[in-house]
């Protein structure tokens, strides 16, 4: 996923902003941001070895960290 700084996806959630790839991710994001920003003890470093699941649309797993084809 490529994250545009300066694009319109972005929102606010606890004073800190966010950024997103698109409407889809900024949309899911709203709904239930909790359920993005809380800590999962299975969650990986994207630098580490595949499978990657993408965060916003988790159905999405690839052998390796790049771009998700829905986001």
């Amino acid at each position: 996923m490529t994250v545009d700084p300066d694009g319109p996806h972005r929102t606010r959630h606890a004073g800190v902003e966010y950024g997103f790839c698109g409407t889809r991710c900024l949309e899911r994001f709203r709904d239930d941001p909790e359920r993005f920003l809380a800590e999962s003890p299975s969650e990986r470093s994207v630098e580490g070895p595949g499978p990657y699941t993408c965060p916003m649309p988790p159905e999405i797993v690839q052998d390796e960290f790049g771009t998700c084809p829905i986001c």
